[in-house]
């Protein structure tokens, strides 16, 4: 028969041990680290659609500026694009031009190639279309450019006629001698058949 005190012993509940503590404890900071992670996710993504939608609103403010010959419309302009620019750096995005550098397609949109004549502008952005950005360390638009293409030109396709029969073959080194002006007049060959004449007094 069990005795009263040991009846009581057992409807006492059993105080945790350390290591359940400190399971428990272990869960619970990785469930905050979890939740903390995720709002910071959220923010970011929140700021990355609000920039993504503003971006087309300064691209307009530009073509405006650039399509404007009224001195006082564009000062204007130019002060609204500057507080929508200050606006997206205090979200964290950052504007980068793409004209003149070598074409990356990690960072720049070809829309279309144009041909150049200077080889060293192949493969380089000779225009650019809309700016590129960056949010943080990730890429939140590529730059719209466009971009040189140089093809060498082709050299001329030299044809040599064929020799007809029975004519001699001329040596194609006369052609190629320069043509040399004579440094002495030439003498005239009738000059000692020609009779003297008498100059008129009058």
């Amino acid at each position: 028969m069990h005795t009263l005190s040991s009846m009581m012993n057992d409807a006492e509940p059993k105080s945790p041990d350390r290591a359940d503590l400190a399971r428990a404890l272990g869960e619970l900071e990785a469930a905050k680290a979890r939740v903390e992670r995720d709002a910071k996710q959220v923010l970011a993504d929140t700021r990355k659609k609000l920039v993504g939608e503003l971006l087309p609103v300064l691209d307009n403010v530009d073509r405006a500026i650039a399509a404007s010959t009224e001195p006082s419309a564009i000062a204007g302009m130019q002060l609204v694009k500057r507080q929508l620019e200050a606006v997206l750096a205090s979200y964290g995005a950052v504007r980068f031009d793409a004209a003149g550098a070598v074409f990356d397609p990690q960072l720049h949109d070809a829309i279309t190639t144009l041909p150049v004549t200077d080889p060293e502008q192949h493969r380089k952005v000779v225009d650019q279309i809309e700016p590129g950005y960056r949010f943080g360390d990730a890429l939140l638009r590529p730059a719209k450019v466009v971009v040189g293409s140089y093809a060498k030109p082709a050299e001329p396709e030299v044809i040599e006629p064929e020799p007809i029969p029975g004519l001699p073959r001329l040596d194609p080194r006369f052609f190629q001698r320069p043509y040399r002006q004579p440094t002495q007049p030439a003498r005239d060959p009738f000059a000692a058949f020609r009779l003297p004449t008498r100059r008129s007094r009058w």
